[in-house]
């Protein structure tokens, strides 16, 4: 947008630029892109502004080889962030997400309310310390157990109109595409524009084993399909806290992980540097 803003700026000049004396056009063309530079730099510094707690945030990633080269990924078991919380002093809470828009076909389901039939996107399964954690504004609903219960959904305000227009949606039932029933618990302020985590659903993550029809979705150590949050102490030090946990992971990699990728290491990337 901001790109053809000055395409468009520009294009205007040189069509008029016969009508103004040469000493007038490259100043004019100056302020365009002055304004461009400050339009940039403020979406830049703007992500992730409103979220009050962003500085202490950081996305698990972990590094490993493969076929001998280095590589990285922001995905992690699901039983990491568990660990990590139970054994790192200096994390305060963690918080996962699974994104199925991004790994399976789940991400838009279909959602059915009375005649309403609407197909999701934005459906993602997160843990109840995710609302808290990311500072989301609840419309209505308890931040702190709207998504404890499996078969709990927090709804945006936006997606809440399209579904139920100016009903409650408090206590209603959903159909999700698979048959199964979810309960909304909760309506949420729509994400700000400059978040880098956009949403429409947010489902408990307590519900993924029915979901999926996979009893051991949430145990596994082996397959890397959630993302990791981890909000660290405000005291804590990140270089120690990364350390301590590098050297606490000795138990957790099995052998067949170890094997594929080489003792995998583990790093925590500061959540506004993800746009």
């Amino acid at each position: 947008m901001l790109t053809e803003y000055i395409k468009t700026s520009l294009l205007r000049l040189d069509n008029e630029k016969k009508f103004y004396p040469v000493g007038l056009v490259r100043p004019a063309i100056a302020i365009v892109m002055c304004i461009a530079v400050i339009l940039y730099l403020r979406l830049e510094f703007s992500y992730d502004t409103l979220n009050r707690k962003e500085d202490r945030i950081f996305r698990v990633v972990i590094e490993g080889n493969r076929d001998g080269k280095l590589a990285q990924t922001e995905l992690t078991p699901a039983t990491l962030g568990p660990y990590l919380e139970h054994r790192i002093p200096q994390i305060e809470r963690v918080a996962r997400l699974y994104a199925p828009a991004i790994l399976t076909s789940m991400g838009r389901p279909t959602l059915k309310y009375g005649k309403k039939v609407l197909r999701a996107g934005g459906f993602m399964f997160v843990d109840s310390t995710f609302l808290d954690m990311f500072s989301l504004e609840m419309i209505s609903g308890d931040p702190e157990n709207s998504l404890e219960p499996p078969f709990s959904v927090v709804l945006t305000k936006s997606a809440a109109g399209k579904l139920f227009g100016g009903e409650d949606p408090l206590g209603k039932t959903l159909f999700y595409d698979n048959g199964l029933r979810f309960t909304v618990r909760g309506v949420a302020e729509d994400p700000s524009v400059y978040s880098t985590i956009g949403f429409d659903f947010l489902g408990s993550m307590n519900s993924l084993p029915d979901v999926t029809a996979d009893s051991g979705v949430m145990k596994n150590w082996d397959r890397f399909n959630f993302y990791t949050f981890v909000l660290l102490r405000t005291n804590a030090n990140l270089k120690e806290t990364v350390e301590l946990i590098r050297d606490s992971l000795s138990e957790f990699w099995d052998p067949g992980v170890r094997e594929m990728a080489g003792s995998p290491r583990i790093g925590l990337e500061p959540f506004r540097d993800h746009h």
